[in-house]
């Protein structure tokens, strides 16, 4: 098995671009491993003059933001817990999410928007500065926080517990599971069904990194997003699929020998998303 990770560093006119890749947040059906950071939490400090990149790693330890993070992306990452620690005024500016899962999120969120694409995004909570909602989930599963209200403007997205709790401008195309929208969304072609196993092939609900967010074909053929496709995860212009986009080393062959002229032989196989 191969996991591996890259840190690059660039500086251009003051502004740091700061990138991380790994092997991917889960094993590869190729025999990649995961890159794993586990141990005590992580506490991120960053400045306005730092660009952050991070794609392909399972984060077993809690991301904690500790002071205000402008322009992050995070791609196909896992995290235990993602937390925009409203106790220290910390916020997100414009600040995106793309094929994560993440076991426990809370952002704190301010002027600029916090985007979240094809993730799933369990006990959720978004505490708000600003007096409108600038949180948007695009294709998302999000299992709201019991007990506090988020702010989210919802596309495309199945919400499947505590719904009452969530508090949005509108709601487009959207599945809700056991509970309607409080009368503050303005709910526009949305679907109320009683249960996981009118929407999933397997989901029950419970949260895991390796779980199958499948719809079953009923639903992904004939309840449709605003863009045509099925809802959820799998639909929209970025499907999820956790495989990092980057090219990954995962087989390394090397020659017992080397030529009679000095040669010797390494084969490198390399994947990518599919």
């Amino acid at each position: 098995n191969y996991s591996f990770f890259t840190l690059t560093h660039a500086l251009n006119s003051g502004v740091h671009y700061i990138t991380l890749h790994g092997a991917g947040m889960v094993s590869d059906t190729l025999g990649v491993s995961p890159t794993r950071i586990s141990g005590s939490n992580i506490y991120l400090y960053t400045t306005s003059t730092e660009y952050i990149t991070i794609e392909g790693i399972c984060f077993d330890a809690g991301i904690y933001v500790y002071s205000d993070l402008h322009r992050a992306i995070f791609r196909k990452c896992y995290f235990n817990y993602f937390i925009g620690n409203y106790w220290t005024g910390a916020c997100l500016y414009d600040v995106a999410f793309y094929n994560c899962l993440i076991a426990n999120c809370s952002v704190r969120s301010a002027a600029d928007a916090v985007v979240f694409y094809n993730c799933v995004l369990n006990s959720f909570y978004n505490n708000v500065v600003s007096s409108s909602p600038t949180v948007f989930a695009y294709n998302s599963i999000i299992m709201p926080k019991n007990n506090d209200q988020s702010y989210l403007n919802l596309y495309n997205c199945i919400i499947g517990s505590n719904v009452s709790h969530i508090q949005s401008q509108y709601a487009d195309h959207c599945i809700l599971i056991g509970e309607t929208f409080p009368s503050t969304v303005a709910a526009y072609d949305c679907m109320n069904v009683s249960s996981y196993d009118e929407v999933f092939e397997a989901w029950n609900g419970t949260f895991a990194i390796d779980a199958d967010y499948s719809l079953k074909a009923e639903v992904a053929n004939t309840f449709l997003g605003n863009d045509g496709v099925q809802v959820g995860i799998y639909g929209g212009f970025m499907p999820y699929n956790p495989r990092p986009s980057y090219l990954r080393p995962y087989r390394c062959i090397v020659s017992g020998y080397t030529t009679t002229d000095g040669r010797l032989n390494v084969e490198v196989e390399v994947s990518s998303e599919e």
